[in-house]
This record gives C-alpha cells, sequence and structure tokens, in this order.
C-alpha cells in the first residue's frame, strides 16, 4: 500500500464553504450556475465574484455571545479557543492549537483507492473515503454521467479551456471511480483536506475533503450526516462490515446489516463529507505533485497547485468553487514530480528523474531554475520546506547511498526578492542521512520535536526505514 502524507497546522481562521451561525441561512449559488462568472474588479467578501455572498455577523456586538461548540452542535466548531465573560472568543495565553491529523492515501485499497483520516499522535485511523465523489453537483448522483446529473465531476480540461475562449461550455465529464490511485495530499489551515488522483492511464482528478463535521453536506436531508468514524474506537475503519464482500454503502448495508450488531463505519460514495472531485488535466497526462498556494484572500481557503510532469505544467485550482483557475508553464528543463509552496507564495518543483530544482512565483506569474549543485544534478524523490524556508529534497539512491540535498533562496532583497535565481543564491548542498535507510529514499518531510529549538528534516525509505539529518539551525 503505498502513502503520502502532508500537513501539520497550528493557526487559527475562518472558513468560506458555511458561516459560523450554523442555523442560519446561506444563500449559495450552485455549482451549475457557476459555470459563467461576471466580472468583477475585485473579490467579494467570500473571495470570489460569484453572486448570493452573504455576510453573517456574531458576537457581543450583535447582541449574543460567539457559539461554541457545546451550544450549537458540530458546526460551531472551536477546539482551541474559549469564551471569556464578554461573548468574546480568545486564545488562552502560549497556547497553540496543534492540528494533529494527516490524510494518507491507500492507492490500490479495494481497487479503487482510499484515502485514511489519521491522527499521528493516537496513531488510530479516525474515517475512511473513497478518494472521488459522485455529489460535486446538487443534481450529482451514483447513476452515469449525461453531462449535467450524475457521478459528474465539477469541472474539467475542456470546460475550462472553453471558458478561456468564451465559449459555450461542454457537457461535464464523468467522474472515474475505478483504479483512481490516489498518492499526495495536503491539508489547508482550515483543516480542508485535498487528494490527487494519479488514475494511471485514464482521467486524473483532485477530491475536497472536509475534516470538521460542519463543512460537510447532508446531501439527502436526513438531519444526520452519512460519514466514515471509528465508531467502535479500535483505531481502524471497517470498511466491509456485513461481509458481503463489497465496500459498504448505505444500500448495501440497510439490505445486509453489519455483522454482530456493529455500526457502519465506512459509507462508500454516500459519504456526505466528501465535498467534490474535479478532473485535471488531459486523459493519461498522471499529474503528480500537490500543493497549496494563496487564495484570492487572507484567510480565505488557499489553492491546490497540481503538477504534470509531462508537460511541465502546473494546475490551479480554486479552492472554494473546485473550478480549474489557471494554468501556467514552468521553465524549459522543468518536469515537476514534487512541489511545494513557501510562505513567500513561491512555488518549489523538485524535477523528475534527475534535473534542475524549479521555482514559480504565483504572485509574479514568472519562474526559471535554480542553479546547479556542485557535482551534477539532483536526483528527487520529495521535497519540503523547513521552518527557515530552505528547501529540501530527498534524493534517490545512488552510489553513495541515499542522500539530502538543502537549497536556501537568496532573501537579502526582501522575502519575495531573488527567489532561486538571484546570484547570492546558494547552490543546493548535499547533505548526509544520520541514520541511512535502506533502498532508495523516497520522502522527506521537516519536523520539529517539541522544545526543540530547530527543525531536522526527515527521510523515509522504500523499505519503511527511516533517517534523521540534522537540524538547519
Amino acid at each position: 500500500m503505498r502513502a503520502a502524507v502532508i500537513a501539520l497546522a497550528c493557526v487559527l481562521g475562518c472558513h468560506r464553504e458555511t458561516p459560523l451561525d450554523a442555523g442560519a441561512p446561506v444563500d449559495a449559488a450552485a455549482p451549475d450556475d457557476l459555470a459563467q462568472p461576471p466580472p468583477c474588479d475585485e473579490p467579494n467578501p467570500c473571495g470570489d465574484c460569484e453572486p448570493g455572498c452573504k455576510v453573517f455577523g456574531l458576537g457581543p456586538a450583535r447582541g449574543k455571545p460567539f457559539p461554541l461548540e457545546a451550544d450549537q452542535g458540530p458546526r460551531a466548531y472551536n477546539e482551541g479557543a474559549v469564551r471569556n465573560l464578554a461573548g468574546d472568543l480568545q486564545i488562552p495565553p502560549n497556547a497553540c492549537y496543534s492540528y494533529e491529523i494527516a490524510f494518507i492515501a491507500n492507492a490500490d485499497d479495494w481497487g479503487r483507492g482510499t484515502v485514511s483520516k489519521f491522527n499521528y499522535r493516537s496513531q488510530r485511523e479516525l474515517a475512511r473515503y473513497f478518494t472521488v465523489t459522485c455529489g460535486s453537483l446538487p443534481s450529482g448522483s451514483t447513476q452515469p454521467c449525461d453531462g449535467q446529473s450524475g457521478c459528474c465531476a465539477i469541472d474539467d480540461q475542456p470546460r475550462f479551456l472553453a471558458r478561456g475562449l468564451k465559449q459555450p461550455e461542454p457537457p461535464r465529464q464523468p467522474v472515474q471511480l475505478a483504479g483512481t490511485s490516489p498518492s499526495r495530499t495536503s491539508i489547508d489551515f482550515n483543516g480542508m483536506a485535498w487528494v490527487a488522483n494519479r488514475a494511471p492511464g485514464s482521467q486524473a482528478s483532485v477530491t475536497k475533503f472536509a475534516s470538521h463535521p460542519f463543512a460537510c453536506v447532508d446531501r439527502n436531508a436526513d438531519k444526520k450526516l452519512d460519514t466514515s468514524s471509528d465508531v467502535d474506537g479500535d483505531g481502524l475503519i471497517a470498511t466491509d462490515c456485513n461481509g458481503d464482500g463489497q465496500p459498504d454503502d448505505i444500500a448495501s448495508v440497510k439490505a445486509k446489516p453489519c455483522k454482530n450488531g456493529k455500526a457502519q463505519e465506512f459509507f462508500g460514495l454516500d459519504d456526505e463529507c466528501v465535498i467534490l472531485t474535479v478532473n485535471v488535466g488531459d486523459p493519461k497526462g498522471e499529474p503528480r505533485g500537490l500543493a497549496l498556494g494563496p487564495g484570492p484572500v487572507d484567510f480565505g481557503p488557499s489553492d491546490p497547485w497540481l503538477a504534470q510532469p509531462g508537460n511541465g505544467k502546473l494546475l490551479r485550482i480554486d479552492g472554494a468553487t473546485g473550478r480549474l483557475k489557471s494554468e501556467e508553464k514552468l521553465a524549459d528543463g522543468c518536469h515537476p514530480h514534487e512541489v511545494v509552496v513557501d510562505r513567500s507564495d513561491v512555488l518549489w518543483a523538485a524535477t523528475d528523474g534527475g534535473g534542475p530544482l524549479c521555482f514559480f512565483d504565483i504572485r509574479k506569474s514568472a519562474g526559471g531554475q535554480a542553479r546547479a549543485p556542485k557535482g551534477g544534478s539532483v536526483k528527487p524523490g520529495s521535497i519540503a520546506l523547513d521552518r527557515d524556508q530552505n528547501v529540501w529534497i530527498a534524493g534517490m539512491a545512488g552510489i553513495d547511498g541515499p542522500t539530502a540535498w538543502r537549497y536556501t533562496p537568496d532573501r537579502s532583497k526582501g522575502s519575495r526578492s531573488a527567489t532561486g535565481g538571484g546570484r547570492r543564491s546558494r547552490r543546493p548542498e548535499r547533505t548526509r542521512a544520520q541514520r541511512v535507510p535502506h533502498g532508495a529514499s523516497r520522502w522527506i518531510r521537516a519536523a520539529q520535536r517539541p522544545g526543540s529549538p530547530g527543525w531536522s528534516p526527515r527521510m523515509a525509505g522504500s523499505s519503511g526505514s527511516r533517517a534523521r539529518i540534522s537540524r538547519s539551525r
């Protein structure tokens, strides 16, 4: 089982999909109504130019205290914050909310691909989902897609290209259900997760998931959420509770209940916390890297960026609506295998099969290549950033064993200057892992132990072994 894990968070922000007061009405445009957005000079408070955006006010100034989860149920999510006597929300002194959730892609689960929601501290699986949904549209269902209803993607490449040419959009594409082969994952500051489905030899896609119940969608209007959870508390999600040899959904468990009176833990395509699926790229494109960059407004949803190694292109997806937003081309010779976005909104791409470290400034829509390291090119397995915004690359095993490379951009003219191409930018520097893993080095992530003054990148080998690299500061 192949897995990819990305992203922790220690932030407090706001959420676009649902207002803070769970009982208030939401006037949101249906996805079909978003096909031809009107032009505007600047985004509305929801972070886009679509009609139907409303602003809701809460708090003591409006005559009522801010809600807590205990007051209004799971949609008033408040972990990490408290309410003072005046009714305002505040973060306790010296407190930092640690989001201890990872999304782990299971590429071959049920021959379709799933993703596990995992608490990395307790080491328990909290939920499991298929990595696509048929419920992206109000007219969505598990019936075959007819171009407007059924199991259709919320957007796709032909519709994106038609919008760019100001032509009528073609019928919607169907969602590929089998052989999705999920790979890269990323988690936004608000807990929303994104998973990229490679779908080798077929239609790739990206799917958005809600980590918290307040962001899920009661599609069948039964006033409860049909979603995966570890009901029996054993730390593992049962995906075939009735033993019929098929993954559970509502209809199959209704026809044949779970054994021994157990509760259903997996809901298949009926899961209401799988928000939307967007088809990406051309068929057989096999996109790879996935990273989150800035959205249109601060504290709004981040926009996913998807890397396509075959043509060196980057696809940007609107983090709120799921619509394809733009397509960018990296510098010649760049075939992005893995990508990350730093705090200066610069995307860094490790080239597939060995080659240059490439970058793309999201704000300026311009990019280039970092200088080649001394002694040849980097053969990347994965890429990560540390706290100091150094770029780390796990090199594939060579004749001298697995290695890691660190690149320090020149930021002498500000955080956004000379991103990788300036004269004073350092070359990627090779560094040895303190404990060399057996087999090829596959993954690298920057991590910090509690109380530690610096960050130590961790490498993982193809055999499951791990290694630590001395911290960068």
